[in-house]
């Protein structure tokens, strides 16, 4: 795929705008644009007309999308014509970075987003664990340890380790994801069915976070998300 670099096409623009002064004189009169970017292949994500040749543009908007010769009605005295010689222009892409899967997965287990404090966060659990059989898993999203009001004691590396997750719900395995998506909490019961001990050394690219005394704390991290 070819891009349009404006720097290397301007050098033509004269040449070209003498050629669209011809063609203008063909079209119905409309106020000149500011811009013109003329002679190349336009991807204009309208399914009716999905290519053209030229656009014209008035300060931030788009005021037509055409051929050569529909476009060149649009060109004045003081309008900017690039001629793109064939290249390729596609419509600007503002990436929100949504994960729109991901977020809608997100609705339908914990909303850990809304807890203030690791208690808080405890607490939900709590309250998940109390209504369903044992072995169902109890997940949440959201968590951000920088966001809550206080932090609590005997944390390592900034976050808590397994062990109030594990009180209350001990029969149910709990994986809390982190807001980033790259981390989770883990309680005993879902470190064991997944295998992790004290002794279970580092995934490729990731990282369990443990305690001084080497006793898995709870949080693993990774470069790639599970989420996402």
């Amino acid at each position: 795929m070819t891009l349009v670099k404006l720097s290397s096409v301007r050098r033509h623009a004269v040449l070209w705008t003498s050629l669209v002064g011809a063609l203008a004189a063909c079209g119905p009169e409309v106020d000149p644009a500011d811009l013109v970017l003329m002679n190349g292949t336009l991807i204009t994500v309208d399914r009716a007309a999905p290519h053209a040749e030229a656009i014209a543009i008035t300060d931030d908007t788009i005021v037509a999308v055409g051929s050569d010769r529909d476009i060149a009605r649009y060109v004045g005295p003081s309008t900017e014509v690039i001629d793109l010689a064939g290249r390729l222009a596609i419509p600007g892409f503002v990436e929100a970075h949504g994960h729109f899967l991901s977020l809608g997965r997100a609705k339908m287990i914990l909303p850990l987003d809304q807890a203030g404090t690791w208690q808080d966060m405890v607490d939900m659990v709590a309250f998940a664990a109390g209504d369903i059989a044992a072995d169902v898993w109890i997940q949440g999203r959201g968590w951000h340890q920088e966001k809550w009001s206080e932090v609590p004691a005997g944390t390592v590396e900034g976050v808590p380790t397994h062990h109030a997750l594990s009180r209350i719900s001990p029969n149910n395995p709990v994986v809390l994801g982190h807001a980033s998506g790259h981390a989770v909490l883990a309680n005993a019961r879902a470190m064991e069915l997944a295998g992790i001990d004290s002794d279970t050394p580092d995934p490729p690219g990731g990282e369990i976070v443990r305690s001084e005394e080497r006793r898995v704390g709870k949080e693993c991290r990774s470069r790639w998300s599970p989420y996402h």
